[in-house]
């Protein structure tokens, strides 16, 4: 499992071992997004400086660019 938060703190996406990638709430626990990962692994994720993207590096070689839907920011 792999775990990053936005600059302000009020997100957090989390991608679990399925590959599922989870944008949650950090204030009340609700997801706001979700989409499944063509990767299972990743060794590290980091959110853009903007909040609006999230890299995802995955366990086999591949950088991910998820972009995060203007309503789940």
């Amino acid at each position: 499992c792999a775990v990053a938060f936005n600059g302000s703190g009020t997100r957090a996406v989390t991608l679990d071992r399925s590959g599922k990638l989870f944008l949650w709430n950090t204030a009340n626990g609700n997801i706001h997004f979700h989409q499944q990962l063509p990767i299972r692994r990743a060794t590290a994720m980091a959110y853009a400086p903007d909040g609006t993207e999230v890299f995802v590096a995955g366990a086999d070689k591949r950088l991910l660019k998820i972009i995060i839907p203007a309503a789940a920011r």
